[in-house]
């Protein structure tokens, strides 16, 4: 029983109790699917988003030019309208510059995502480096002399001891 009923001292029992249920219910369902949807919004991309509210906020602002552009075409206009116009031109000019700025920021992040990418990557086993050497002549002919002169593969190391005694 319910406080209501204890203080009139009735047992009404509703048979639209179950309608309250199932009501309450598809409350608690809509109620989650609409964290389910914010929490969709706040997880889609940041660029993904802010892309379509300027572009949106663009288009929207342009109407409100046009309109006005039609109200100033009329001759009796007020020193208000051409102001307003004014300000109207001045906020698209702010919403087109901060969406070329969102993408050379996008731009940027992914080239500093694929830098980070490709620092992180672990090289493959047996990969191979080829340095190359940008010489003259007389610089490689020097080198080749070098490397001649102090070759050790011409040498000859002797281990035994060839003089011979007769006695």
């Amino acid at each position: 029983m319910d406080g209501i009923s204890e203080a009139l001292n009735t047992t009404f029992v509703s048979s639209e109790k179950s309608k309250v249920v199932s009501i309450d219910t598809e409350l608690k369902t809509l109620g989650t699917k609409k964290k389910k949807y914010e929490d969709h919004r706040l997880t889609m991309e940041d660029k993904e988003y802010l892309t379509i509210e300027l572009k949106e906020l663009i288009e929207s602002t342009q109407e409100v030019r046009r309109i006005l552009e039609e109200n100033l075409k009329k001759p009796p206009h007020k020193a208000s309208d051409v102001e307003a116009y004014s300000m109207v031109i001045g906020q698209i000019t702010t919403l087109v510059r901060e969406l070329r700025i969102l993408n050379t920021d996008v731009v940027t992040t992914e080239i500093a995502q694929r830098k980070l990418d490709f620092k992180t990557e672990t090289p493959n086993i047996g990969t191979q480096n080829n340095n190359v050497f940008l010489l003259d002549s007389k610089t490689l002919s020097n080198m080749i002399k070098d490397a001649s002169n102090t070759s050790q593969l011409n040498d000859v190391v002797v281990d035994f001891d060839n003089s011979v005694s007769n006695k």
